[in-house]
């Protein structure tokens, strides 16, 4: 089980009712996960294919309860003029 699935079921929290992420899958994601992930070639690599918008898409209803949210943050952090817009 994942550490944001056994979070959610120590709070008895279903998956699409989660409201935040637990503080250790947000550290475990950044380090394991976002710690490889190079914003500035994603975003060049968007700009070359002439690419102007990008959608992400999730399962759990607000931006806080999933991992995007933490991708799109890294984004805003060093890319502060592109816009983010969670529908």
């Amino acid at each position: 089980m994942s550490i944001q699935g056994e979070s959610d079921k120590l709070h008895k929290i279903k998956r699409r009712e989660r409201t935040e992420l637990d503080a250790a899958f947000k550290k475990a994601y950044t380090d394991r996960i976002l710690s490889k992930f190079d914003v500035k070639e994603f975003v060049r690599e968007l700009e070359k294919s002439g690419c102007k918008k990008i959608a992400l898409f999730c399962v759990e209803k607000l931006p806080t309860a999933c991992h995007r949210s933490l991708v799109t943050d890294k984004i805003k952090k060093v890319f502060p003029r592109i816009r983010i817009a969670n529908l």
